[in-house]
């Protein structure tokens, strides 16, 4: 696993949220600014990370990165950490079950449930030390180590706030479990009273660090402002659909045994809820993000060692119930090829981290900022130039000068920000119209900018997109196997009486500005006949759609029926229209045919005039 994540870092599949935000915060700590973080900057004016989060777990683990002061350290730390998760549901095991046998199966389980996989590879998350500390902190209750069950309490919460609810709900499955029909607990008045204590003390402590975190975030909200903040349903039929798919994931992989033992589901009980007033944020209710394993599935595991218990107790066999574990585990897991985009959330997106050329023309341009230089980049690249305070996914308020600019035009976070006109999508394109920024790396999508230089390009190369059947869409027409194509599928538009009409559209992607060449490669039989119209155009939105460039194409543009013919268009694309509009290379006015098309390719010439 500590392989994998590095592999994510280095194929730049880790976000400024949130390895970036942890490694500038760490990094600026050991510069003499609190743990100062740039990303949060539109939430939390004073920068300061303790405003977002208070914890003090922070302070304890900067000692170990100022040894190695990296975001690759907090990646591998977390691995460890995540994997530590697995002793207290060995020890929990082994004391309900009483077999050392299926005690370390069930740690096992709990090092291949899907759910902690994503926690350990999505970024880094305080919250990844929650499964060890509360595990623990529930097993020393079990065997009346309070010098441990303080410890253990202690850490988990100075670790995260909402630490503190799911203790509360620990607290409240301990006693619950002692519940005897009809009406009666069977708990002890010590036990009784320790647990209270630390149900009293827990949610005095949650609302402590949050006033804490709201008087050093720099915003002008009350507490009970912040937390509402986070109150904001979302009951639309989509979102009902997410929340429903969230926790059946995280069901399916334990066989659903959880449901056998009800009362002890109250420890999931505080992110149930967060999940059913959350609507402003689907990565509270994702499988494919930190949460599900951070503040569900391993109280669920702790649910299914009581199962378990309660199934051996009916002299039930349980090697099927641990098999079928690992089958659904395995069957849901990130590093199954069919979950990619099948399941939500960014593990499931973003696929195997295989390294790539373009990754290595991204390392490089990155090799070309000097340390102490200011940096405005975007979400999947700021974790590489995080390690200094100048570094922004936005532009700053202070008006702080920018040095550099980073842009990848390939990547799905080019067109993605904080807000719809602070994506590198639009600031590439104003601050290349500004004539103050000279180009340094122009290579395969990724533009380096600096500003007030006028030397050469010290790193270029080609740029070429290409876009076919899997990325345009079918308007009239059919996808058809040809082995004489590039991708082995083609378009095509077969002969007919159809008024004409559109052959195919899309893929509306956003490009730098520059001039462009974009070449259709088409091909017709001897028997063709008709016209079909090549446009270039930029969609703005439904009522503007300019054309850039366009060419009709008949038979005669054919010198050889039956042979892939490339026919190329050259159009400008202007800084202004580049924020503004997503390009599109589409087919229309197709009147007779047939017409096969293999891809459409769209290649980078020169960059645009200030």
């Amino acid at each position: 696993m500590s392989c994998v994540v590095l592999l994510r870092f280095y194929t730049f599949r880790t976000h400024a949220f949130d390895l970036g935000i942890f490694n500038q915060a760490f990094s600026t700590a050991l510069q003499g600014k609190l743990f100062y973080e740039t990303p949060d900057l539109y939430a939390v004016p004073s920068g300061i990370f303790l405003g977002v989060h208070f914890n003090l777990l922070m302070f304890m683990l900067l000692p170990l990165y100022a040894l190695f002061p990296y975001p690759q350290t907090l990646l591998i730390l977390q691995t460890g950490i995540v994997a530590l998760g697995s002793v207290p549901v060995y020890l929990i095991a082994r004391r309900i079950l009483e077999t050392e046998r299926i005690a370390v199966v069930m740690a096992l389980i709990f090092l291949v449930n899907p759910s902690i996989l994503n926690l350990n590879l999505y970024d880094f998350h305080l919250e990844a030390f929650l499964p060890f500390f509360l595990g623990m902190f529930f097993y020393c209750y079990l065997i009346t180590n309070w010098r441990g069950y303080t410890l253990f309490l202690a850490l988990s919460l100075i670790t995260i706030d909402f630490a503190a609810l799911v203790i509360v709900a620990i607290c409240l499955a301990h006693v619950l479990r002692t519940y005897h029909f009809p009406a009666t607990l069977d708990i002890d008045r010590r036990r009784g009273l320790i647990l209270l204590l630390t149900a009293v003390a827990s949610l005095i402590t949650f609302f402590l660090v949050v006033n804490i975190s709201v008087a050093l975030s720099g915003r002008s909200v009350s507490t009970l402002g912040a937390i509402s903040a986070f109150v904001n349903p979302a009951l639309g039929s989509h979102a009902i659909i997410q929340k429903t798919e969230f926790w059946l994931l995280c069901l399916i992989p334990l066989m659903f045994l959880p449901l056998l033992v009800p009362s002890q589901l109250v420890m999931v009980a505080p992110w149930f809820l967060v999940t059913a007033l959350e609507g402003l944020y689907a990565t509270s209710y994702n499988i494919g993000y930190q949460v599900a394993g951070a503040f569900v599935v391993p109280y669920l595991i702790l649910a299914s060692i009581l199962a378990l218990d309660k199934l051996q107790r009916h002299h039930l066999k349980l090697q099927g119930f641990i098999v079928g574990i690992f089958l659904l585990s395995l069957l849901i897991s990130p590093f199954n090829p069919l979950t990619q985009n099948r399941l939500p959330g960014i593990i499931y997106e973003q696929g195997f981290p295989l390294p790539t050329p373009h990754d290595n023309v991204l390392a490089a341009a990155i090799g070309l900022i000097p340390a102490n230089a200011s940096v405005l980049t975007q979400n999947n690249l700021f974790p590489q130039v995080s390690s200094r305070a100048d570094s922004y996914i936005y532009p700053p308020q202070d008006n702080t000068p920018i040095e550099y600019i980073l842009a990848d035009a390939m990547s799905s976070t080019y067109v993605q920000g904080p807000s719809l006109n602070q994506t590198m999508k639009v600031l590439l394109p104003h601050y290349m119209s500004t004539g103050n920024y000279g180009i340094v790396v122009n290579d395969d999508g990724v533009l380096l900018l600096k500003a007030n230089y006028g030397g050469t390009e010290q790193l270029a190369g080609a740029t070429n997109y290409t876009y076919n059947y899997r990325t345009l869409d079918l308007r009239t027409g059919l996808e058809q196997f040809d082995p004489t194509s590039a991708s082995g599928t083609v378009l095509v538009h077969n002969s007919s009486k159809e008024a004409s009409t559109t052959f195919w559209f899309g893929p509306y992607v956003s490009l730098p500005p520059g001039e462009y060449t974009v070449t259709f490669v088409l091909k017709t039989s001897g028997a063709s006949n008709g016209s079909l119209l090549l446009q270039v155009d930029n969609f703005e939105n439904a009522t503007s759609v300019p054309v850039l460039a366009q060419i009709e194409v008949t038979q005669a543009s054919f010198p050889r029926p039956g042979a892939w013919t490339p026919i190329s268009i050259t159009f400008d694309y202007t800084p202004q229209q580049s924020a503004s509009g997503s390009l599109e290379f589409r087919g229309v006015n197709v009147v007779g045919g047939p017409f096969s098309l293999d891809y459409v390719r769209v290649q980078y010439l020169t960059p645009a005039a200030p």
